[in-house]
């Protein structure tokens, strides 16, 4: 995964150099150790800070920003050293377009009655954070604040928590996604057309070609369709599929994943009510997209391009992401009954998946094979971007556990 780069932005004030010079020593010893705090989140995050000198006046901000972004700086991190006059930073920082963290720490953990006075100095930052961010709330610029102490499991945790939100969103935006046939007729929640896609979020939906599908499956040389029955044999119990069906898995398998790579696709949907004879495809992709979500790409179901690039953004900071449905409310057990037609990411399975051949009426293309398998237990959350009111969407998040039973294997 390439590094996601972030800036670190130190305020200060001229009025301290011009008084108390004797003080940037230890403001500076500060700011590595801040930087440091930052560069050990890379370890676990995959991040690369991006700093600049000590800025006071608005010249050293305009060139720290430009520096920043000509670096690709992804995001901003502010760190107050001390109490810094906003209108000396606030141009750069709104301007930059960049998702803004205000980094609130202090060198100090305590500041009681005991401490010495002399502290004041090196512990005040929280100041010029007020007048910050009250300036961002006025201009408009949304941000988001991790205060405490610098050594903070709490600061370190919404650190990491901001910047997957980073990572995330910049997955998300300018993602590539591809469609088979068109959105399911009649599904109104996820109906968006591709050019407010693009333009709202930068998403480019790529369509599924049938002639160069056809082409693709004509040309595919008898090796590596033995390598992906292989493959299959090797990841699946595929005790219950004939041969034939295997084959045909392995032809479409290959389909998708060359499509996927000719077209540089992050994500793809398929509406299986277009999936029939004569588009290049020997079955419905179930197969295929559980191995894509596997090795990290989005998926979604029925022609719903924005959730597939969704699942895309969230896979690229959370490996353990698969698409799914809500489908049966279980109102006693206080549970809902998460499935889809045939597709899961196999890597979340708790035991080895089986493939299940299956009969397929909803189009001439014949049998289905589809992965099956329970999720594994544990902490998790079902996550959706919906459209809402006047070209708006709401981000949905509702934490809960995965409830791993043996009474669900029949529905395998």
């Amino acid at each position: 995964m390439n590094k996601i780069k972030l800036g670190l932005l130190p305020l200060y004030i001229q009025l301290y150099d011009n008084s108390s010079p004797k003080m940037r020593p230890r403001i500076e010893a500060f700011y590595n150790s801040a930087a440091e705090f930052l560069h050990r989140r890379g370890d676990e995050l995959s991040i690369e800070v991006i700093t600049s000198p000590v800025c006071r006046l608005k010249e050293e901000f305009d060139n720290a920003v430009s520096s920043f972004k000509q670096n690709n700086a992804e995001g901003i991190i502010t760190l107050h050293l001390a109490y810094s006059p906003s209108l000396q930073s606030i141009d750069s920082i709104c301007g930059s377009g960049l998702p803004v963290l205000v980094l609130d720490i202090t060198e100090a953990n305590s500041f009681d009655p005991d401490q010495a006075a002399a502290e004041i100095s090196y512990n005040h930052g929280i100041h010029g954070v007020q007048d910050l961010c009250n300036m961002m709330i006025r201009r408009g610029k949304q941000f988001e604040i991790a205060a405490g102490h610098i050594g903070s499991k709490h600061v370190a945790e919404k650190v990491v928590s901001w910047v997957r939100a980073i990572r995330g969103a910049a997955s998300f935006r300018n993602s590539k996604t591809g469609i088979i046939g068109k959105p399911f007729a009649g599904m109104g929640d996820f109906q968006i057309p591709f050019d407010t896609l693009k333009n709202r979020f930068g998403i480019n939906t790529i369509e599924y070609d049938a002639a160069e599908g056809r082409h693709c499956l004509e040309t595919l040389g008898e090796s590596e369709i033995q390598d992906e029955i292989s493959m299959l044999k090797s990841k699946f119990d595929c005790s219950t599929v004939n041969d034939g069906e295997l084959t045909k898995t392995a032809k479409t398998n290959l389909v998708i994943r060359k499509w996927m790579e000719k077209e540089k696709l992050n994500a793809f949907t398929a509406n299986f009510l277009d999936v029939k004879k004569g588009m290049g495809l020997c079955s419905v992709p179930f197969t295929a997209a559980s191995l894509a979500m596997a090795s990290g790409a989005g998926y979604a179901g029925e022609g719903d391009v924005l959730t597939a690039s969704l699942m895309y953004a969230l896979a690229t900071v959370y490996e353990k992401t698969s698409f799914t449905e809500m489908f049966c409310p279980d109102w006693e057990g206080g549970s809902v009954f998460l499935s889809h037609m045939g597709e899961m990411n196999v890597t979340l399975a708790v035991e080895k998946p089986r493939l299940k051949q299956k009969p397929f009426v909803y189009s001439d293309i014949g049998d289905s094979v589809s992965p099956c398998g329970l999720f594994m237990s544990g902490r998790a959350a079902i996550v959706n971007l919906a459209p809402s009111i006047e070209n708006s969407f709401r981000l949905i998040i509702s934490k809960g556990r995965n409830a791993c039973c043996q009474r669900q294997r029949q529905y395998g």
